[in-house]
This record gives structure tokens, C-alpha cells and sequence, in this order.
């Protein structure tokens, strides 16, 4: 995301210019915009011009600049696109005001989002946005010898891209031609990642498999040498990681992850951060649980005692504007006040997943903190902490979030 403009006042009010450069960058903005904001934006409008009857004369499509007042909000992670719908709040002599206007947010075309309040959850989305370093693209081949799964893991998600089966594998042959049968299914597997990975994006690709299927794979893709294939196989030859692990389910990419060669290559990205700040306090839980607390109410009471030191919240706690968010983004900048550190986990990752266990909000403490412990440490009631989480669905006019493995909308 490149930031063209930032102008905030004292009072939080403002308005911020970026431009999206890729797709991962719709994301943050489909966190960033909420309801009742302003998007300005370029958008195509079909034109009809009538004569004095009331006959249409013709029609042609315009490219014009709008400003609306937003009312939905749809992202489609797999397709890469962010669709956006409300009124005009702008003088326009070809979208009358108050008219409902939808449009796409398009790569490499500046917009710009007017809000009441910018709080401390959008700045650090605005933050997160504008350093290349935490963002990088990872590709997840997780197979064994008869599916074989391919994931592209971004900064925030994590989505499949494709499932290969091989059909060979059913009937156990293992007589002359086996091996053909297993290069053919080898094979698939590269042609599918030509289409999905990004060979200059990537900082890696992860082979994962129960047993030896994933040396075995890669030993095929560095036989290529020509072609597609082969450029796919030149491109990424350093970048290749295998690991092992129990299954070839979506269970495995977690622990392909957990990985220590895996994390060591990952370096510091956003997703590399969160998985190591959540085993820790995995490991903390068991080992000293009295350095960890979790639950809003536990971690509100450690952090007025100054004693956390790092802050993990998941992402489904700061999407709707209400007194939810209020609490934790006061929470966090609190923290980051006397020097604690911040770390806001994807629900869309596995990380963020496995902290919505805990309430989706969780701290490792500099000290141990009586005020923080827990009355019942094998479980946590979410209504108790003060924090709900976010419904699939809700009642017409609220704010709402869902997933049904296609789309995610925010609006009535």
C-alpha cells in the first residue's frame, strides 16, 4: 500500500489518500472502512442522455469521481476483489445526491476514506499497510500420495487455491508405470502453482507431507528445466522448504508452520510474529501461567498494573465500531503507551483461530500479576470478559461479519 496523504486533526476526525498495489491490500482496507464512512473514489458510470420525449438517445460509460457515504462493504478473498456500496454525498452532475452508487476498488487507483475518528486500530491497520517488510506472500504445498492441497498465505489469510487428487493412488498399484502415474500427479500439483503463485512475491514455498512424498516432489519440480515448469522450478529453487507432518489435512498447515526451519526462513513477517508471540503464550500457559493472563477483564487488570510487556489481540474483536472496539483499542494504546508491544492476530490464520479460544484477546506479562489470575483457569465464559464475539449473523441494521468461504461483508 503506498499512503498518499494523511490529514488527522487533534480531535481524531480526518481523512487518509492510499493507493492499493495488490491484493493483500484490500484487505486492509476492508478492515480500515466501516459504515457511515466516506470513500472517494473514480468509478465508471453507465450515462443515458434523453431527448425531450423522454426516448433514449444514447448511452455511453464515463469515468467520474465520487464520494460515498458507505452503507456495505464486500471483499472476496479467493478473487482478489473489494466491492463497495452507498450514497452520493458529492455534487455530480451525472449521480444525483443521495443516489446509491456500488464500485470496485481497483489496484494502482488512489482513493481516499474520510472518518469521525481514527482510532488506534486503524492507524496501526495504516501502519501495517505501508511496510513491505511485514508483508510477504507464502505458498503451502501440503500432499501426501493422493491429494495434494496448495495454499497461498498472505500477511493476513490464508486461502486454498486448489486441491489435486490423484486417482492412481486409489488402487495401490505399485507394478510398471506406478512411477509415470505418481510424475503425472506431480506434475499437476506445478501446473496448478504456475497459475496461483507469484514466483517474484513469494519468500517461500513449504513442501509438507506425513512421509517422503515431499522430497520426492520436489526432486520432480528440479527436473524441469524448460517451459512454464521449468521457469516455475528455476524461479523458486532456493525458496523450496520441506517439513514433515502427521497429515495432508488443512490441520497440517499449522504445524508445517510451527516448523523451526520454516519460522527461521520467515523471518519477520506478520504472520511469522504472530505464530511465535502465540507459542509462547502456549508454552507460558503450562509453564508459568502466572506470567500470562487472558480474558478482557484479567488483561485490562495486568495492563493498569503496568505488567504487560506483549499484547495479542485477534482482529475479530476490532472489526465493528462500538464499545467493544472502544475498550480494546484503548487497551492497546494503553500498552503501547508505557512500552508494551502489540501484535493484532488474523482470525483468517490459524493463530488467530487458536486465540479465539482464549477470547481473542491475550497477554504475556513482564511480572506476575495477582489481579490478573484467572478464577477458573481450564476456561473462560467470553460474556464474563466483557468482549463478545463478533456474530455470523445478525439482526437487519446492525453490523455484521460472515464467511462463507467465498465472501466477507460488513454492512446492512
Amino acid at each position: 500500500m503506498r499512503l498518499i496523504k494523511k490529514e488527522i486533526s487533534s480531535d481524531g476526525s480526518g481523512r487518509v489518500s492510499l493507493v492499493p498495489q495488490e491484493t493483500n491490500d484490500l484487505w486492509y482496507i476492508f478492515r480500515i472502512l466501516n459504515e457511515g464512512n466516506t470513500l472517494r473514489t473514480r468509478t465508471i458510470r453507465k450515462v443515458v442522455k434523453e431527448n425531450s420525449s423522454g426516448a433514449t438517445t444514447s448511452a455511453e460509460r464515463k469515468v467520474i469521481t465520487i464520494i460515498l457515504k458507505v452503507s456495505r462493504i464486500e471483499y472476496d478473498p479467493a478473487g482478489g476483489s473489494l466491492r463497495v456500496s452507498g450514497q452520493n454525498i458529492g455534487e455530480n452532475e451525472f449521480i444525483r445526491l443521495g443516489q446509491f452508487h456500488s464500485t470496485d476498488v481497483l489496484l494502482d487507483a488512489q482513493i481516499s476514506i474520510g472518518k469521525s475518528s481514527w482510532d488506534n486500530v486503524d492507524r496501526k491497520l495504516i501502519e501495517e499497510s505501508c511496510d513491505a517488510s511485514l508483508n510477504a506472500d507464502v505458498a503451502a504445498v501440503i500432499l501426501d500420495d493422493s491429494v495434494a492441497h496448495l495454499y497461498l498465505v498472505t500477511a493476513n489469510m490464508c486461502i486454498e487455491k486448489s486441491t489435486i487428487h490423484n486417482s492412481a493412488a486409489k488402487k495401490k498399484y505399485a507394478g510398471p508405470g506406478s512411477d509415470a502415474k505418481q510424475q503425472k500427479f506431480f506434475k499437476q500439483i506445478m501446473q496448478s502453482m504456475t497459475v496461483h503463485v507469484n514466483s517474484e512475491k513469494v519468500r517461500a514455498i513449504i513442501v509438507a507431507s506425513p512421509g517422503s512424498t515431499n522430497t520426492q516432489f520436489v526432486e520432480c519440480m528440479r527436473g524441469f528445466h524448460e517451459g512454464d515448469l521449468g521457469r516455475l522450478a528455476g524461479q523458486n529453487k532456493s525458496k523450496v522448504l520441506t517439513c514433515r507432518v502427521g497429515s495432508a489435512t488443512t490441520d497440517a498447515l499449522k504445524e508445517a508452520f510451527d516448523d523451526p526451519g520454516v519460522l527461521k526462513r520467515l523471518g519477520d513477517t506478520k504472520f511469522a510474529q504472530e505464530i511465535k508471540n502465540l507459542n509462547m503464550f502456549l508454552k507460558k500457559m503450562i509453564s508459568a501461567p502466572e506470567m500470562v493472563a487472558y480474558g478482557y477483564k484479567c488483561v485490562r487488570a495486568a495492563c493498569s498494573n503496568g505488567a504487560v510487556e506483549t499484547l495479542l489481540v485477534s482482529d475479530s474483536l476490532t472489526e465493528s465500531m462500538g464499545r467493544h472496539r472502544t475498550k480494546v483499542s484503548a487497551l492497546m494504546e494503553e500498552v503501547q503507551s508505557y512500552g508494551g508491544t502489540v501484535h493484532t492476530l488474523s482470525s483468517m490464520h490459524a493463530s488467530g483461530k487458536q486465540l479465539e479460544k482464549y477470547t481473542g484477546i491475550a497477554a504475556l506479562l513482564r511480572f506476575a500479576c495477582a489481579d490478573a489470575e484467572m478464577d477458573d483457569p481450564s476456561g473462560v465464559d467470553p460474556a464474563a470478559t466483557g468482549i463478545e464475539k463478533l456474530a455470523v449473523t445478525s439482526k437487519k441494521g446492525e453490523y455484521h461479519t460472515c464467511y462463507d468461504g467465498k465472501m466477507l461483508v460488513k454492512g446492512k
